[in-house]
Order: structure tokens, then sequence, then C-alpha cells
């Protein structure tokens, strides 16, 4: 990609592809309207293989350079329908400059269609983004299970050590899984388990254990874990969402909005502490 910037540096000529300020070990793409962003590559433990660098945007506060930024999304849709593209047709292009590679011109004419297929692919690269839940309503595209998944995972990790919730969040939990257990959908022993109950073998019982723990003068959650009841939760569906009625739905979303918001939060922190 930087050989390319390089190549294509504004200063080497006036094309499309003439964008490129000062790309030795960046790309700054440029226009007649300024700037459109700062991308950079980064090797990065826990993320990246030894064979991959990871592409990070550098948001529109953090450079001087400020112009007509492009935001995160639409630099990343520029990289990979626009950008990664033009790369293979040039690399393709090189190949065919050297007179030695058409001595052998039905193996350049494959090169040179793997090198264009393989560019204009995914292949090059895998999609690590971690969207926030909250912004722009995309749980409610993810729908209640995927929603579950990822809040699941993430509060069995040490990801969630700063969530901290109240009384009344913690009881809106466990009003959602009620609505769940109305189903009558998945294992009422691993849901047992899962909270705590000493003996569930209808969904009913559950749901009688929920309801006289709701009602105590001092609410004590039958489980301490937040990834126990989702766990729990994820049962209840009996692993697909479709068959969960609009009100049902809107409420369950209701109650893990503040579990959602912590796990942007956390999202927040990770890009300007990780990645920077």
């Amino acid at each position: 990609m930087l050989e390319f910037a390089n190549v294509h540096d504004t200063n080497n000529g006036n094309s499309a592809w003439h964008m490129f300020h000062n790309a030795s070990n960046r790309l700054m793409p440029v226009s007649s309207a300024g700037y459109h962003g700062v991308i950079f590559g980064a090797a990065i433990e826990d993320l990246c293989y030894m064979d991959q660098v990871a592409i990070l945007w550098e948001p529109p506060t953090y450079h001087a350079y400020n112009e007509s930024r492009w935001t995160c999304m639409e630099t990343y849709q520029w990289l990979t329908n626009e950008l990664l593209p033009a790369i293979g047709r040039w690399q393709a292009g090189q190949i065919g400059r050297y007179w030695r590679n058409w001595l052998r011109p039905l193996a350049t004419r494959a090169k040179i269609a793997r090198v264009t297929k393989f560019w204009s692919s995914s292949e090059p690269y895998s999609d690590v983004r971690r969207m926030p839940l909250v912004e722009a309503d995309r749980f409610r595209e993810l729908g209640v299970l995927e929603t579950l998944e990822m809040l699941q995972y993430f509060y069995n990790s040490d990801r969630s050590n700063r969530a901290r919730f109240t009384t009344n969040q913690r009881a809106g939990l466990y009003r959602a899984l009620m609505l769940l257990l109305k189903g009558g959908k998945g294992f009422t022993g691993y849901m047992r388990s899962s909270l705590g109950i000493s003996s569930a073998e209808t969904h009913e019982d559950p749901c009688e254990a929920i309801s006289d723990m709701l009602k105590q003068a001092h609410f004590v959650p039958l489980s301490d874990n937040t990834d126990y009841v989702m766990r729990a939760m994820l049962e209840a569906t009996g692993r697909n969402g479709d068959w969960i009625s609009p009100k049902d739905r809107e409420q369950i979303f209701q109650a893990l909005l503040p579990y959602m918001q912590v796990y942007d939060r956390q999202l927040l922190i990770e890009r300007h502490s990780r990645y920077l």
C-alpha cells in the first residue's frame, strides 16, 4: 500500500490517484478540499499475526490537518472498495511491464489475473472492527440473540471489570429473562445452574424464583455474575430470536441498554489507549 502511495505522491503526477502526500510511512490522501485523513499501520499484540498489520485511522481531533476529514467508516469503505482494488490493478500493470514475464505468456496472464482478483476480494484483510451497539441503534439491526451473544462474551472477560450497575438495572435484566422464559425454550437444567436455583423442572420454576426475588424488600440477585444471567437468557432464546414479539423485544432491549452502554464505553477506552 505504501509503495503504491509513494508512486502516486501528489508531487509525482496529476492523475486521480496522485492523491497521497508525504506517504513515506502512512497514507495521507488529500484533495482540493483538504486532507481526508491519516491512516497508518501497526503490529498490535493479540490482534495481528506475524504477517499482518492493523490499519489505524486517526480521529479528526487527533491531527493538525482536519479539513474535510473522512469518518472511520468512510475510510474503511474507501480502503476496501477503491484503494485495494486499485493497488491490484497497479501491481498487475507492473508485472506486465517486464518483458521477461512474457517469455511465458500463459503463466504471466494467470499471475496478473491472480493478483487482480486477490486485491479486489476480501482476502488481503480481516475485518477486526468492534462496532458500538447503541450508536445508530445497531443493536436493533443485530437483534436480541446476536446482541446478547456479544454482551455475554464481553461480561465473561476481564474487559468488563469497570462495569457497575444499579439495583434497578440488575433487576431489569431478570425481568428480561422472565420475558424470554415465557417462550418455553432452552434446557432448564442449564438455566438452573447458571442462576443458582436449587430446582427447575419446568420453565415456570425459574420464573417463580425470579418473581420471588424481585418481591423482596432488599433485592438480592440470584447470581452476582452478569455473565451467568446472560447465559441463562441466551439459553432461554433457544438460540433463535425470531419468535420474540416486538413488544417483548423492545422491553428486552431497554433492559440491556445500560449493559450495552458499558460495552460501548469500553470500546471507546480501548480505541484511545490500545491503538494510539
